[in-house]
């Protein structure tokens, strides 16, 4: 697989899915590490809790919620046509902890790429 900074072809990584009984009171990975450098974040949360997220799983407070049912979309760098950029780093792991007990649903957190 190859990556570029500037590509002009979008490619999808595998969706990574945790569901609602795997997310407690302590962080969680959502999937495995990143398989590419993402320059497009879609965060899912179709759980019926509030969530928080973190790229570090020893952050007590975390970097951001999300509420039950939402979603975010982080277009980082899409229109980047130079070889620098502001990307989801490859091998990069985003954590997830629960605000509310989810009692049902999934967490779903999509990667798009310059290919």
């Amino acid at each position: 697989m190859s990556f570029s900074s500037t590509s002009t072809d979008m490619a999808l990584d595998t969706c990574r899915i945790l569901g609602f009984a795997a997310i407690g009171a302590g962080y969680v990975a959502v999937g495995g590490p990143a398989q590419s450098e993402g320059r497009m974040l879609l965060l899912q949360n179709w759980t019926d809790g509030d969530l928080m997220f973190s790229d570090d799983p020893l952050d007590a407070v975390g970097k951001f919620p999300l509420k039950a049912g939402d979603k975010i979309i982080l277009d980082c760098s899409t229109n980047q046509t130079f070889n620098r950029g502001f990307f989801w780093n490859f091998n990069s792991i985003l954590y997830v902890k629960q605000i509310t007990a989810p009692s049902s649903g999934n967490v779903y957190f999509s990667l798009f790429y310059g290919n």
